[in-house]
């Protein structure tokens, strides 16, 4: 697996070793990354999972004995997320904070769209007043998105500042709430809005600061647990090529920024340790379209070809290279049709915003004030894909990185004696889940190993602020 630990030692500021960072939602595959980072920075990470998916896994992948850093898994839940006593327990004695917000599920639970904003932004409000709470939180870093921002508007172009706001998505989701995606960006944009929102009005003593990601590509970190994130549309673009229906009608519409999870995961670390604050910064990498994949596609198929032709038997056979471009053309032909649908009648606004700031923190940070290639990690993507085709010959279940998904499987169902049970707020390396679980059969609220176990406390009933994302922000330091 690449790794940017000299860079990132050279360039980093003096850290304390083993210095405690909370991560919120540390199964998602920006957080794993940055999981990844901190560890090898040498700091002690606490990865805070839910009661209904506690990823056991993630002490395989980060836990045991290590050169740098310490790993601790903790349990949020159950009961509301929003919990404060629950939060207060989980930021205990960190220094950082890196919390992405949690979109409740309300397809199937009959809830208004108001609903799921306002439990949406508890989440995240709850977790700002626990930080307050604990005097040895310096830095709050918040897992925004782009959507929060903008979204493409058709014959118009957009400059995203950073006070800009996509109040459209939070119209759509009130005019069209069976729209799951529009719910879950207005979800997004109502979270970030009242993390600013309650920034202003609290005055807290620690920073803030927000990364937004655009479309993440490059996930690598256990990929035996995470299939849904890494098999995304380049996945299905290697896997169908030509067959595929996304190549049917594709056209200008896949048109984005793509960005690699290593550059995301970068600008979260350095937003703990670098010294500025009040920042939002736009992480969106590189505008490509599916042609550009595409390209990725036939070069490596074309070099697949020329190594399974020196491997081959029929070694004197020269290889044909010509004929393996004709191969892979037809396999991963082109998408036809421009980019931006220059004829005007499909047109989509285009997006931009001023990256200075990022690239300075890449100069800083990696020695080289760009985003990683675009290229590179699709290659990087492919080396994974060809890895589990190997391994799977298409089947589910089989890893790529040395753990054998059927093995994980039984940990996760006999570890320590059951399967759920832990209480809030206490490491899963330190205490027994079977000695917790009998307790709780006791009632409510008895304490295990000294913490106190949650059910249903009450639910602090929050509402969104007004449109508008950060209105009379305060700056702490000017741009240079």
């Amino acid at each position: 697996m690449p790794t940017c630990v000299p860079s990132l030692v050279q360039a980093l500021p003096t850290i304390p070793p083993y210095y405690p960072v909370l991560v919120t939602n540390s199964t998602k595959p920006i957080q794993l990354e940055v999981i990844r980072q901190l560890l090898n920075l040498g700091c002690h990470v606490r990865a805070a999972v839910t009661w209904s998916d506690p990823a056991r896994w993630l002490d395989d992948e980060f836990g045991g004995p290590r050169r740098f850093g310490s790993f601790e898994r903790i349990l949020l839940g159950p009961g509301q997320l929003s919990h404060r006593s629950a939060y207060r327990d989980a930021v205990k004695d960190m220094r950082a904070i890196i919390h992405a917000p949690t979109v409740p599920r309300f397809g199937d639970q009959d809830r208004s769209v108001e609903e799921v904003w306002s439990l949406t932004c508890d989440t995240v409000t709850a977790m700002l007043e626990a930080a307050e709470h604990e005097q040895s939180v310096e830095a709050f870093v918040y897992t925004s998105s782009l959507v929060a921002a903008a979204t493409p508007v058709p014959h118009t172009d957009t400059f995203v500042t950073e006070d800009s706001c996509n109040a459209t998505d939070v119209i759509m989701a009130l005019n069209n709430p069976e729209h799951f995606d529009t719910v879950r960006n207005s979800c997004l944009i109502r979270a970030e809005q009242a993390l600013w929102h309650w920034k202003r009005q609290a005055c807290p003593r620690f920073k803030i600061n927000v990364v937004s990601a655009s479309n993440v590509i490059g996930h690598k970190i256990a990929p035996e647990h995470t299939p849904a994130d890494w098999r995304n549309w380049f996945w299905r673009l290697y896997q169908k090529g030509s067959t595929g229906p996304v190549i049917e009608g594709a056209g200008p519409q896949q048109s984005h920024w793509y960005v690699d999870v290593e550059d995301v995961a970068l600008l979260h670390v350095a937003s703990i340790f670098d010294e500025f604050a009040n920042e939002r910064l736009q992480a969106w990498g590189s505008r490509r379209d599916w042609n550009d994949a595409l390209n990725v596609l036939r070069a490596y198929h074309v070099g697949k070809l020329r190594k399974e032709a020196e491997m081959s038997a029929d070694w004197g056979e020269e290889f044909d290279l010509g004929k393996a471009q004709e191969q892979a053309l037809a396999r991963y032909p082109v998408i036809r049709g421009d980019r931006n649908d220059n004829d005007g009648k499909n047109k989509r606004g285009q997006l931009s915003t001023d990256f200075t700031k990022v690239l300075d923190i890449f100069e800083k940070w990696k020695g080289a004030g760009r985003w990683k290639l675009f290229q590179t990690s699709l290659r990087e993507s492919l080396d994974l894909f060809e890895a589990y085709t190997a391994h799977t010959n298409g089947a589910n279940g089989v890893p790529i990185n040395g753990v054998q998904a059927g093995e994980v499987q039984a940990k996760d169902k006999h570890a320590n004696g059951v399967p759920n049970g832990v209480p809030v707020g206490v490491p899963i390396n330190r205490v027994r889940e079977s000695d917790v679980q009998a307790k709780e059969m006791h009632g409510n609220g008895v304490q295990a190993n000294g913490i106190m176990t949650l059910a249903n406390g009450e639910a602090r009933s929050g509402s969104a602020p007004p449109l508008g994302m950060r209105p009379q922000r305060p700056r702490q330091k000017s741009r240079a």
